[in-house]
């Protein structure tokens, strides 16, 4: 993308955020897909499982699982995201928590 704001835009005409990530710390692209709206189908591992709060439906463990869940999902078959879910990782935002280190770091110094 040419800049934040035009990713930010196009993430939010998405509806789906997948991983198959291998490797991970934080999440963070995975994060703001979900603040943005998207039904996340995440691997049952790494920071995944905390991610999605422990909710199955957003967990597989086999690629074969992924690709059922994504179909039912794309033809409208699956449940909607859970709005507790977005708020949760709406609270994690990358802002909001260099934010509150700020004023950890303030109170410290």
């Amino acid at each position: 993308m040419e800049s934040r704001d035009e990713y930010v835009r196009l993430a939010a005409r998405c509806r789906v955020v997948v991983s198959t990530a291998r490797q991970e710390f934080f999440g963070l692209a995975v994060r703001e897909a979900i603040a943005l709206g998207c039904y996340p189908l995440l691997p049952r591992r790494l920071v995944y499982p905390e991610l999605a709060g422990g909710r199955e439906e957003h967990l597989y463990d086999t690629e074969e699982e992924l690709a059922s869940r994504l179909s039912r999902l794309l033809r409208g078959d699956a449940p909607p995201m859970s709005s507790d879910l977005r708020r949760e990782v709406s609270a994690l935002s990358v802002d909001r928590v260099v934010a509150q280190w700020d004023e950890w770091f303030d109170a410290l110094a």
